[in-house]
């Protein structure tokens, strides 16, 4: 056994010379670097090889694909695509790591990254993780300083890396650094180097082992180029103040984090060239003085940086201690962690242009959670939509009784009645009625309907004209007869119209459409697509095509792409405007409380939504989101659920009359309801799916007024697009887009207010 110990001191001195931190990288393209794998491989460094070449591509394949759930089959399909006639063993790099003996096979870099920071998206967008593949930033001190670099490596901040610390590790370090024994002697800049090549062996990584001092600090800082931002963790009172004065003179912002209380200090000697380092709280003192101080000494400093009065009590009790019953500062793995976390977080909002000032900021954890300090936690909500009793059925209104030679306030009331069951854009219900005399006045309540979408009050008219169409056809029936008067009082444009109220028993009439009233209802259900049969379509058009109007109507497969292709950018452009996104929002009622108490809005249960659409939905009620995704181009997915519900129909149609005036769109009103009461006769579900009409009025008739010319531009592409389906002549209006559909019947109904609220009487 004599020979035991001369091995051992051998072999140990063959560890302490492995210095080895670099991976080497053979391109299998490249006919030299294949003859260099070769020998590699015929030698004895490789222990162990990996090569899931094949998964990396799929997982690639699938992250490009997100949308689709793609088989196994169509993966490996696309997988050979992407290969293209390409050997597997020649796709991408493989590369060896000689400090554990592995040979990993690699994607290419752009391919690499792509894959592995996919899931930053959207904490990070593309175009700001391409930015941060740019900067370059130093660290100086690696206990805490390893886990911030190779976080900030995991996370893609940075593109070239510079690590100093002249240190090994050692035991003591091992309570907050993730290394294990074998680790012990080696220094940490290299230890450093090898986790983040391991993470990705394209970085660009620089090490300086050799200590830090006055006449090669310069060279690190500045480089081939100068740093972008520096990362300041190491124990030396002097290279912390030298590094400060350095960092001023250069203008190069300094980041660091101290455990205690979570501490996260920036300086921005980059904006602010005469600022004191430390925040002034320990003076500018020459660094020279501060050199080979005992670690006792340094306490009156450290006081000082860290502010006395700010410290946890843990480290105010520990401080005496050092030089006596413990060797230096205390740090835990836990807070050392956090940090590295901390740290990312700030540095990459300050490479970004997001954090702009210096400042002291604590992220005490002790303090933040701890018993009583526990944020609110509200009360359980039920999956299920929750559905008021009075929306799950027509309303059962008064049956209609002809009484000879006088119209009472009882018919007065059941005129109104139906009339207010008309449609209107939001339910926001924009009328009010008063009879008097014989007259029943309808008038325009804009504080209902003032809207950014209700250009020139058209949709309120459109609506107001629906509901006197309802009111038409329900006096009738009594035997009382309705003439039509439309803004008689030209200086008065909030009265829409006047009906003459006059008994005419021998008159009565029951349309066919009258009974549908009650039942005519906006249906969002989806249902198998089928086609209209002719029947249907003669039926439509019958009611639709009369005074100027005209209904067109799209079922081919191609022509319901494209409408849907349409309505999906303009629901993406809504989503996308302030105004716009605050009114949608507005409109909804989300629980049974709301529907109750205001009786309009749009009543969730309505929507026919899944728990998955309504969480999606919340989402999407977010501004602040909203403008995040608006802010890169994002958002696709908010055109999905229309370009979904108009596949899912039989057919979209659109109704337009001759003229553009107030009193086109009244008369437009009175044909729409009974088109879509013709519909509701028929048994086909029927669903508005008009907002991006009346963008289309704003931009033509009120040359884009409150639009952005982005949005201008949008929209001028997207009318182009929307009169290659429907022909609209010069001066006519589209008034209502629809989609109809075989559908199961809706879940609920929106409410309608009191009649008591919108009708007075004399």
């Amino acid at each position: 056994m004599t020979w035991l110990p001369s091995r051992l001191r051998d072999l140990s001195r063959a560890r302490e010379t492995d210095r080895s931190w670099r991976p080497a990288i053979f391109h299998p393209e490249d006919d030299s670097d294949v003859a260099a794998l070769e020998r590699l491989l015929k030698g004895t460094a490789v222990v162990r090889c990996r090569d899931t070449m094949w998964q990396q591509l799929r997982d690639l394949m699938e992250v490009r694909s997100p949308s689709r759930d793609l088989s196994e089959r169509e993966l490996d399909s696309m997988v050979r695509e992407h290969l293209d006639g390409r050997l597997v063993w020649r796709y991408g790099a493989w590369v060896f790591y000689p400090w554990s003996g592995e040979l990993v096979h690699v994607l290419p870099a752009r391919e690499l990254r792509e894959l592995r920071f996919n899931r930053n998206l959207y904490k990070i967008t593309a175009h700001e993780q391409e930015h941060l593949a740019c900067p370059r930033i130093g660290f100086v001190g690696l206990s805490v300083g390893l886990s911030i670099a190779t976080t900030m490596a995991m996370e893609g901040v940075g593109g070239e890396y510079r690590l100093a610390d002249f240190d090994v590790v050692g035991i003591t370090n091992m309570n907050r650094m993730h290394l294990g024994m074998q680790d012990l002697g080696l220094p940490k800049v290299f230890l450093a180097a090898r986790e983040m090549f391991e993470l990705d062996p394209y970085l660009d990584i620089h090490v300086f082992q050799e200590p830090l001092t006055s006449e090669n600090v310069a060279e690190f800082l500045l480089g081939g180029e100068k740093l972008d931002l520096l990362i300041e963790e190491c124990d030396d009172l002097f290279m912390k103040f030298h590094l400060r004065k350095r960092a001023r003179e250069y203008g190069i912002p300094l980041v660091m984090y101290t455990s205690d209380r979570e501490l996260v200090d920036i300086e921005r000697f980059d904006k602010e060239p005469e600022r004191p380092p430390f925040h002034g709280l320990a003076g500018d003192p020459d660094p020279a003085d501060l050199r080979n101080l005992k670690n006792r000494d340094k306490v009156p400093f450290v006081l000082r940086i860290l502010d006395e009065r700010q410290i946890s009590t843990r480290l105010a009790a520990s401080l005496p201690e050092v030089g006596e019953s413990i060797s230096g500062w205390t740090q835990l793995a836990s807070s050392s962690q956090l940090g590295a976390g901390l740290v990312t977080n700030v540095s990459r909002r300050i490479l970004l242009g997001e954090l702009q000032e210096s400042g002291r900021y604590y992220v005490d954890v002790d303090e933040k959670i701890q018993d009583g300090a526990g944020a609110g936690i509200p009360p359980f909500e039920p999956m299920d939509i929750p559905i008021s009793a009075e929306a799950l059925a027509a309303p059962v209104l008064p049956s209609p009784q002809a009484v000879p030679g006088t119209v009472t306030e009882d018919d007065v009331k059941t005129i109104v009645e139906y009339g207010i069951w008309a449609p209107s854009g939001g339910n926001c219900q924009p009328w009010s009625f008063s009879f008097k005399d014989g007259l029943l006045r309808c008038m325009h309540e804009e504080e209902r309907s003032r809207s950014f979408l209700d250009f020139e009050h058209c949709a309120s008219y459109l609506s107001i004209g629906a509901a006197v169409e309802n009111m038409v056809l329900s006096a009738a029936s009594m035997g009382i007869k309705a003439d039509v008067q439309v803004f008689p009082e030209p200086k008065n444009p909030a009265l829409v119209s006047v009906l003459e109220l006059s008994p005419d028993p021998e008159r009565v009439f029951i349309d066919p459409l009258f009974e549908q009233i009650t039942h005519r209802v906006t249906n969002r259900k989806l249902g198998p697509r089928q086609p209209l049969e002719p029947s249907e379509l003669h039926a439509l058009h019958a009611v639709a095509d009369v005074q100027g109007a005209r209904l067109q109507i799209l079922q081919s497969t191609e022509d319901l792409s494209e409408i849907g292709s349409i309505l999906g950018v303009g629901d993406r452009l809504r989503f996308f405007s302030r105004i716009m996104h605050r009114e949608t929002m507005a409109e909804i009622r989300w629980n049974v409380e709301e529907v109750e108490r205001t009786r309009d809005g749009l009543d969730l249960a309505t929507f026919e939504f899944s728990p998955a659409d309504v969480a999606a939905l919340k989402l999407v009620s977010s501004w602040p989101a909203m403008m995040f995704l608006a802010g890169f181009g994002g958002g696709k997915a908010l055109e999905k659920p229309i370009r979904k519900t108009v596949s899912a129909s039989s057919a979209m149609g659109l109704l337009t009359v001759d003229g553009v005036d107030p009193v086109d769109y009244f008369r437009g009103g009175r044909i729409m309801q009974r088109v879509w009461l013709q519909a509701t006769a028929l048994g086909l579900a029927f669903q508005p799916t008009a907002p991006i009409l009346y963008l289309f009025a704003r931009l033509e008739r009120g040359a884009g007024e409150g639009f952005s010319q982005k949005e201008k531009s949008i929209l001028t592409d997207l009318r182009i697009r929307f009169r290659s389906l429907f022909q609209v002549p010069e001066g006519h209006c589209d008034i209502m887009l629809f989609r109809l559909a075989r559908a199961e019947p809706p879940t609920a109904r929106s409410l309608r207010r009191r009649l008591d609220d919108m009708l007075t009487i004399g």
